[in-house]
């Protein structure tokens, strides 16, 4: 087996614009940058019609029954593709049910998943013994909720060992600041609600604009952003019924200048702003089967406080220190809950944290690694798995500094001043730069150096030992009398040796002052108890006595 496997995607990809689409080319790109020495995705583009426009080598218009088989003989003549992925929705596929695809598998001579898209409760036959039949194909069936594993083993009796559940992913995005995002985008002293995705029916936008009039009874200022285009199935004959519909809704509950449709699909990086603008989102899906979706993770990711109905998704993960559920259609409801959220700025934020928080164990990056070792899995690959390392950034590290040294806490992304500095984590500092300097020699890396080490030195007392916390005023703080301070002490002759160790790559300056601090410890290291203190002290130890000249006093 070659070093690398190619996995063959088949699903729809953009230039089409759904959110399967989208989906499985966030899902690709993420496993590229996490496993490109391992898995390479290639792409079989589902596409009715005109084939231009898609750079996939394999192009499968599922309505034509035949190129099934067609492209499956095209596939086994491939040796180097090794797993067939489906992203599998009914209505992508032709036929009833879409049984043009059982054509495809009968015929593939490569394991085949597949991604569920949808899992629907009580099944009438045709739809379970479909069900049935795909899963006799597969080598693994991915959903994106737990609750699906329970309906398919329920009641498609689909065995749980082929079951695999991998969370909807969504990208890791900066906390930022909102007011500044809503005076960039015009929205200066509005409080936003927010719902994007294509438009169609079902995303039942009517119940967010009944409760428009209510809202803004009580807070005139809000503004509501119905963002996404219609979807292409929705537009007939040059018509747009649904979205008609809505504009007429508006105009008769005189709401107009409170709401605004974004009728285009907007880039990522232009929608993540928006929703991370936003004070509340809503999702108002009147489909109360609909398994997963993508729009309500965003929203989460962007730390969006959300008021959302009642679908397996939602209920599984949108707890009550995140948001809002209502029954679907409950538009009184949704304007209680709003009126509520918007009326209390604190809950807002309680709410936004813990989302963000939420989120991102969701990320596109956390999805890859459970994609990977499902395939190395099915595969049953000798070889062992390749991480693809991300780059080293120092960026959050180099902001929680300041020229006193390392602050001890951050809100998110945003340093907390107030929590002080500690020797701890100056100390912890100190190394990973350290290390970093021994890596890049970084002429920048020597200011932080420099900034940590002198911190160090403002901790230790005459009789060598260290106090552990210093205030935002430069001012020994009481903890420290509250406090075991060995462990901190220890850190600090760990860190100190890493730099009496690098001597000969650090001016001479940073040498000698940390050699200096590092002897005046001699006197109290010996008394040290704790497994964990002595730890570092040996780590301590071990860099200076294989730095410093044998001739040079022994501790």
């Amino acid at each position: 087996m070659p070093s690398v496997s190619k996995i063959l995607l088949m699903s729809s990809f953009p230039p089409t614009e759904c959110g399967i689409a989208t989906y499985t080319t966030d899902m690709a790109n993420a496993i590229y940058k996490g496993f490109s020495q391992t898995f390479t995705c290639i792409q079989c583009d589902l596409k009715r019609g005109d084939k231009t426009g898609s750079a996939s080598e394999y192009i499968l218009n599922p309505d034509v029954r035949e190129e099934y088989t067609k492209i499956a003989r095209k596939v086994n003549l491939e040796r180097t593709i090794k797993l067939v992925h489906i992203q599998h929705e009914f209505g992508l596929f032709g036929g009833s049910y879409g049984n043009y695809l059982f054509d495809f598998l009968k015929v593939i001579n490569i394991p085949v998943i597949f991604t569920f898209h949808t899992v629907l409760s009580n099944p009438n036959e045709e739809l379970r013994a479909a069900v049935k039949e795909l899963a006799s194909y597969a080598a693994s069936i991915i959903v994106m909720t737990r609750s699906s594993i329970k309906i398919l083993e329920e009641e498609y009796q689909i065995d749980s060992q082929k079951i695999e559940y991998i969370p909807h992913g969504t990208h890791l995005v900066r906390w930022a600041d909102t007011n500044k995002l809503k005076e960039k985008n015009g929205f200066k002293g509005r409080l936003l609600l927010s719902t994007f995705g294509l438009l169609g029916s079902g995303k039942s936008i009517e119940t967010a604009l009944k409760a428009l009039p209510e809202i803004i009874r009580h807070r005139p200022e809000v503004l509501y952003l119905v963002i996404g285009k219609s979807h292409p199935n929705n537009i007939k004959d040059d018509g747009d019924e649904y979205r008609n519909y809505l504009l007429g809704l508006v105009d008769e509950l005189k709401i107009s200048r409170n709401v605004i449709f974004i009728n285009r699909y907007l880039k990522l990086s232009k929608l993540l702003e928006l929703l991370w603008a936003t004070d509340i989102y809503l999702f108002t899906s009147k489909d109360p089967n609909q398994a997963v979706s993508g729009t309500f993770t965003y929203a989460m990711s962007c730390a969006c406080p959300i008021i959302a109905t009642s679908i397996p998704h939602t209920r599984e993960i949108l707890t009550r220190d995140a948001g809002y559920i209502i029954n679907i259609g409950d538009y009184e409801k949704l304007a209680k809950n709003c009126i509520e959220l918007l009326s209390n700025q604190k809950l807002r934020k309680f709410m936004s944290f813990h989302a963000f928080q939420k989120a991102n164990a969701y990320s596109w990056e956390n999805t890859a690694v459970k994609h990977s070792f499902l395939y190395h899995k099915i595969l049953k690959s000798s070889l062992p798995i390749k991480f693809d390392y991300p780059e080293i950034k120092l960026d959050h590290f180099k902001t929680l500094t300041t020229n006193r040294g390392i602050i001890q806490f951050s809100k998110i992304n945003i340093p907390d001043l107030n929590s002080g500095y500690t020797l701890d984590d100056n100390a912890r500092a100190l190394i990973a730069i350290c290390m970093h300097y021994q890596l890049f020699k970084s002429e920048e890396d020597l200011i932080y150096i420099g900034i940590y080490l002198d911190f160090i030195e403002r901790c230790q007392m005459p009789q060598g030992t260290f106090v552990n916390y210093i205030d935002k005023n430069d001012k020994v703080h009481s903890k420290n009398d509250e406090v075991n301070l060995e462990d901190s002490n220890s850190r600090a002759v760990w860190a100190l040796g890493v730099v009496v160790s690098l001597k000969d790559i650090l001016p001479d300056k940073i040498g000698e002052k940390a050699l200096t601090c590092f002897l005046k410890c001699s006197e109290w290291i010996k008394g040290a108890h704790s497994p964990r203190s002595i730890g570092y002290i040996i780590k301590g130890l071990y860099n200076y006595q294989i730095t410093v000249p044998k001739n040079y006093a022994r501790i």
